[in-house]
């Protein structure tokens, strides 16, 4: 019997917050709230099958690619073959300890971007996505170990899915 997998997933972004514009006579506040959804399905043309949301202390490179880049919800190894959204947050505070995609083989992001302590990168795809091969990476630099969170949802290198 084949084991096959199936995913639905939402990556909402957005600001919340409060602007004030003061003059000399009144100051006036202003309430912001827009967000964005971004909706992935388990049908039609947003298809996605796997789910990757993790915490990890890293110290050289995550490969997005390949048969064994992540371990899944259920204890199996699986790798990417599309990425229809990702969202890298590097966890770390120390000067100079950033996290850079080395996106050779990823063209979601320009190789090189450089994810700064305390920043986040947000990319989405969907329906297309962005082919993820074996040597697509991750590469974190910096002074020892980073906490870095990945969340990821796209097509899994299993064909059909399964």
């Amino acid at each position: 019997m084949a084991t096959t997998y199936s995913a639905q997933a939402t990556i909402t972004a957005g600001i919340q917050g409060l602007y004030d514009r003061n003059d000399e006579i009144n100051t006036t506040r202003t309430q912001v709230d827009n967000v964005l959804k971004f909706q992935f399905l388990d049908t039609g043309p947003n298809l996605i099958d796997l789910i990757f949301a993790r915490n990890r202390a890293v110290a050289g490179t995550v490969s997005l690619g390949g048969t064994s880049a992540f371990v899944d919800e259920y204890g199996v190894s699986r790798g990417f073959s599309k990425i229809q959204g990702l969202i890298i947050a590097n966890k770390a505070t120390g000067v100079g300890d950033s996290v850079t995609v080395d996106s050779t083989n990823f063209s979601g992001v320009q190789d090189g971007t450089v994810i700064p302590p305390g920043g986040c990168l947000l990319v989405t795809a969907p329906g297309s996505g962005w082919t993820i091969i074996n040597t697509s990476n991750i590469a974190i630099s910096g002074s020892g170990t980073i906490n870095v969170d990945i969340f990821a949802v796209g097509y899994s290198n299993i064909e059909g899915g399964s």
